[in-house]
């Protein structure tokens, strides 16, 4: 949170990116999403591999139960038979959460925002919180074409280097928790 980032740079943390939190409804799309599948059709090495490029960190066995935990649901976008993003929604408190959405795209993460909000649907959410990246601006574009709204800001930080990652590819992070 921005009141307790000085304390982490006196810490020694660095910020190396800051996030906002888009919070709203999705319409559903005028016309049917396209390239959609269920996550698990696209196999856990495809899926770590992808993931590996857009986080800090390779995290495979994480996003194996990630992917599996009750009550998430994990899609991926397929163009030509090319993994082009995924994402997975969860249902939380207040509304369903977003995260990660990773995609090659903008059109991949509009496509993937659209499928995890039916998803979020089915399971009796109408709202969906996305936590977007300020390094990706095409990510707050997206969340303001679906209606969705900034509600607050955060940072992630840490203390020693850090591993680059394809920003662009990254719309949504797995949760301010994990990163």
């Amino acid at each position: 949170m921005p009141a307790q980032q000085d304390n982490y740079r006196r810490s020694g943390f660095a910020t190396a990116y800051r996030t906002a939190r888009y919070v709203g409804e999705v319409p559903a799309p005028d016309r049917p999403v396209t390239g959609l599948v269920p996550a698990g059709r696209v196999g856990a090495a495809a899926l770590a591999a992808y993931d590996g490029a857009c986080h800090h960190a390779d995290r495979p066995r994480f996003l194996d139960a990630w992917l599996t935990t009750h009550g998430h649901r994990a899609l991926a976008r397929v163009v030509d038979g090319r993994l082009t993003g995924y994402g997975v929604v969860r249902p939380a408190q207040d509304e369903a959460r977003v995260g990660p959405l990773f995609a090659d795209t903008p059109a991949d993460a509009a496509a993937l925002l659209d499928g995890l909000a039916a998803e979020a649907r089915e399971f009796g959410a109408a709202r969906v919180a996305v936590d977007m990246p300020e390094a990706n601006p095409a990510a707050a574009l997206l969340a303001r074409e679906r209606g969705l709204e900034p509600t607050f800001e955060t940072a992630r930080m840490y203390t020693g280097p850090v591993r680059p990652v394809a920003r662009e590819r990254v719309f949504g992070v797995t949760t301010l928790e994990l990163g």
